[in-house]
């Protein structure tokens, strides 16, 4: 059965507006984390090792297949010095991608993580409820009639359903980021071994995957702090109508969307 009382309706919008602040504090923070300090790196480390034999593998296979093409492509008599030290350098250069693949990837993890450190703190802080005249709140709500009161807080439902499925969603969009940069980091010496058979480009469309797939942590802080920027001047300016209801569902909602195309504004950026 619903509670009229006034304290209950104003504990009840509080507590949805606390929710989602709680959950963006706390998705900034896994966000900004460093990942080689996380209990899974170990793991993800001892599986980097078991990718760079297979990679070296494959440097190998590529680089005699690419060397038998190529020698019976063309008189083998004809050929100069000059070709077979390009080849041995190619097979150089493919071994130290694939031992340096896993600091390539720590140190664009740590460049982007310089910038996730700077804008983290503007999300952090601006606290969604720190504008809010909650004396003033309470007493709007119990200057409502008893009908008004029982419209109002069934309307309270919406955006207290709204905001619980959309924290939801926002933290396995964060953590499946996490599990993919840690994913990439695994195989990222098979991905730069390509080098021997495809050239540079191979290696230069994985970073940038790499890249845009760790900056998607930037665009969702941003993200982040400008809904609570938002919303807070919805909540500052009095949130008990429903057209102001309505405005913190919408705003909500256009949140998970923001958050939803994070990953490909991120590619964007890096040139994917």
């Amino acid at each position: 059965m619903f509670k009229l009382d006034g304290l209950e309706i104003l504990k009840q919008l509080t507590e949805a507006i606390y929710n989602i602040d709680k959950t963006l504090t706390e998705m900034v923070k896994l966000l900004s984390s460093d990942i080689t300090k996380t209990s899974m790196w170990p793991l993800v480390e001892r599986m980097v090792e078991i990718s760079q034999t297979i990679a070296l593998l494959l440097v190998v296979a590529y680089w005699l297949i690419g060397f038998v093409n190529e020698l019976t492509e063309i008189d083998w008599r004809h050929l100069s010095i000059w070709w077979y030290i390009k080849k041995i350098i190619q097979i150089i250069l493919a071994k130290a991608l694939v031992d340096l693949a896993p600091n390539i990837c720590i140190s664009i993890y740590a460049f982007v993580g310089w910038a996730i450190k700077e804008y983290s703190p503007v999300a952090i802080n601006s606290m969604l409820y720190q504008g809010v005249d909650f004396s003033s709140l309470y007493a709007s709500i119990n200057s409502m009639g008893i009908m008004e009161k029982l419209v109002y807080k069934m309307d309270l439902l919406i955006p207290q359903i709204t905001i619980s499925v959309c924290s939801v969603i926002i933290q396995v969009i964060a953590y499946v980021r996490m599990l993919t940069v840690c994913l990439l980091t695994i195989i990222s010496p098979i991905c730069l071994s390509t080098v021997v058979n495809k050239g540079v480009s191979g290696c230069y469309g994985f970073i940038k995957e790499y890249v845009g797939t760790v900056a998607q942590s930037v665009i969702m802080i941003i993200a982040f702090a400008l809904y609570k920027g938002m919303i807070g001047g919805i909540i500052d300016a009095q949130i008990t109508g429903w057209a102001s209801i309505w405005k913190l569902v919408v705003s909500t909602i256009v949140l998970v969307i923001t958050v939803l195309s994070s990953q490909s504004i991120a590619k964007m950026l890096a040139g994917r």
